[in-house]
């Protein structure tokens, strides 16, 4: 599903071999597409944290549609629906209550910030 590319992870090193489809509840539009080719580095966690946080672990999907929600479409959402896709995501895929809540709290406190272009 990804090639690793022999970049830094700062680089975002995994290309998206095919296109991801999530469905959400909490946009104003149902799905959302992230297209084949695109790079991620999944969740851009601190080094020192890899241990208990790997940026590849269960929560690649919704850091992924995390990652394509800042980068290509803050003409649609916010940070705050973004990070809120990320945990509605990670419940999905079944990430525990706790890891969720401490992930999406990191995101928050310290992920982008930004609004919808059209505002």
């Amino acid at each position: 599903m990804f090639e690793e590319l022999p970049v830094r992870i700062s680089a975002r090193p995994f290309l998206l071999l095919y296109p991801v489809v999530y469905r959400t509840d909490v946009l104003n539009y149902s799905h959302i597409t992230v297209p084949a080719g695109y790079a991620t580095d999944f969740a851009s966690i601190p080094r020192i944290f890899w241990r208990i946080f790997p940026p590849s672990g269960m929560y690649r999907r919704a850091a992924l549609v995390h990652d394509w929600l800042v980068d290509e479409q803050p003409h649609s959402c916010d940070d705050k629906q973004a990070a809120k896709v990320f945990l509605e995501a990670m419940k999905d895929i079944g990430v525990s209550w706790m890891r969720r809540k401490m992930m999406y709290r990191a995101v928050r406190l310290f992920g982008p910030r930004f609004k919808p272009l059209s505002e």
